[in-house]
C-alpha cells in the first residue's frame, strides 16, 4: 500500500489519482469513522497495489479541529498502526504546501 498523507489542499489527493493512473492501483480514501481499530484493520489488510488518499496521520489535528467526537489518535496507536504497515512493505509519502499557498487555497473554498 502506498499511503499519501499531508495537510489540507496540499496535492493528495491529485498524486493519489495520478500515481492510480500510471500505476493501475486502486484508489482508496481513507475512512476515519472506525478510529484507531479501523486503521489497524487496514494496516493489517494492507494490499501492494492501493493508494490510500490520507491514513493516520489525520488523526492528530482533525479530532482536535472539527470537534467532532473522536479522540485524538494516542501515540501507541501510532505505534500499533506503523508495525503493522512496516511488516506489510507499505510506503509512506507525506505532502506538503507552503503557508502562503495553502492559506490562498483556504481563502477560495471561503475557509
Amino acid at each position: 500500500m502506498i499511503i499519501i498523507d499531508g495537510i489540507d489542499l496540499s496535492g493528495k489527493s491529485t498524486l493519489a489519482k495520478k500515481l492510480c493512473n500510471d500505476l493501475g492501483f486502486a484508489y482508496r480514501k481513507s475512512d476515519t469513522r472506525d478510529g484507531l481499530k479501523g486503521y489497524i484493520r487496514d494496516s493489517l489488510t494492507a494490499k501492494v497495489d492501493v493508494i490510500s488518499d490520507r491514513f493516520y496521520m489525520c488523526e492528530y489535528v482533525y479530532p482536535l479541529v472539527k470537534k467532532d467526537g473522536r479522540v485524538p489518535l494516542p501515540l501507541w496507536g501510532q505505534h500499533m498502526v506503523e508495525r503493522q504497515l512496516s511488516m506489510s512493505n507499505s510506503m509512506i509519502i507525506h505532502c506538503y504546501g507552503s503557508e502562503k499557498y495553502i492559506k490562498h487555497k483556504f481563502d477560495i473554498r471561503g475557509e
